[in-house]
């Protein structure tokens, strides 16, 4: 008996252990942003130019826009938003350009909004549905891609062709949290317990030999190499696009804080960072094999990151909390 209790408290060590990583502070800055609402995405146009969008769920959509590289971020006024009242502008989940004056953001309630001069002003339409439109690919001018989910069940692609706002749709049987595409016709999907490949520019989609988590988030920066989250608390990587994976960071397990990771991004194939609820961020400089936990001193659940070069990272969370972290 003695022997069996032995085995258990050391299984439990083991298993502890295995999930231990080094707790690491670098220099960080939380930066007033004069907003409440959960910050759920972050892209920069070149080293000045950025946005971060979010909002509340169901209601008060907001975008956040710095032109001096992260130092100082502004909401941008519902002036700037053209077909806007109070109560359209709903929850805004993900932002993508194409070049430096085109871009578009999607959010709740299938909303779209489009600039054409660098984001000083938006345009806001209605797509005719009321999906939650949670990831966006930009392909061409007239070209998009946005996929939405629906709890664990089904999930949607709608793409233009030939007029931004002009969609067709497909459905599957799972549930599609974000978009990715190395060029205007291979491309990934992150999925609830798949990730999809498509070589046509998304007309159609082939499963990848992963499964078992529910991938939130995908990133490749480099045409082969490629990383991906999962909100079960798995970090997973590919070396020749998609053929094959490797779990770099196992799934959440028994006796072990339960984490959810939503945002992955890597500035080069071998730095990157994941973030995760609870403040935890996670940071690696090769390429997976190991990681740092970074202190960040705050227990809010973050939902976006994004890095602005290879020293500078951006970290988006719950009540408008944005973080600025030098790396080395």
């Amino acid at each position: 008996m003695k022997n069996i209790v032995a085995l258990f408290y050391l299984i439990i060590v083991l298993l502890l252990s295995d999930c231990t990583k080094k707790k690491t502070s670098y220099p960080l800055r939380y930066i007033s942003t004069n907003v409440k609402h959960r910050i759920n995405d972050i892209f920069f146009i070149n080293q000045t130019k950025g946005f971060a969008v979010g909002g509340t769920l169901y209601k008060g959509g907001c975008i956040l826009k710095t032109e001096d590289g992260g130092v100082s971020w502004q909401k941008i006024s519902d002036n700037n938003i053209l077909g806007i009242n109070d109560k359209e502008l709903q929850t805004l989940f993900a932002i993508d350009f194409l070049d430096e004056n085109i871009g578009q953001i999607v959010g709740f309630g299938g909303r779209v909004l489009r600039t054409e001069d660098g984001g000083n002003t938006w345009l806001i339409i209605i797509n005719g549905t009321y999906e939650a439109f949670h990831s966006i690919a930009m392909l061409a001018e007239q070209k998009t891609l946005i996929s939405t989910y629906s709890a664990f069940t089904d999930g949607s692609i709608f793409s233009s062709e030939t007029i931004w706002y002009n969609f067709a749709k497909d459905t599957f049987n799972f549930p599609i949290r974000d978009l990715f595409f190395l060029d205007k016709n291979i491309g990934f999907a992150a999925a609830y317990g798949t990730i999809q490949k498509t070589t046509d520019g998304g007309k159609s989609w082939q499963q990848t030999p992963i499964k078992g988590d529910y991938y939130y988030d995908i990133d490749f920066p480099t045409e082969n190499i490629g990383y991906a989250c999962g909100w079960d608390g798995g970090i997973y990587k590919t070396s020749n696009q998609g053929k094959s994976w490797q779990t770099l960071d196992a799934k959440n397990k028994a006796f072990s804080a339960r984490q959810h990771y939503e945002n992955i991004d890597f500035i080069t194939e071998s730095k990157g960072a994941v973030c995760g609820y609870r403040g935890e961020v996670l940071f690696t400089e090769n390429g997976g094999k190991t990681w740092q936990i970074i202190k960040t001193e705050t227990k809010d659940n973050f939902h976006s990151l994004k890095f602005l070069n290879e020293n500078k990272l951006y970290v988006g969370g719950e009540n408008g909390v944005l973080l600025e972290i030098s790396v080395p």
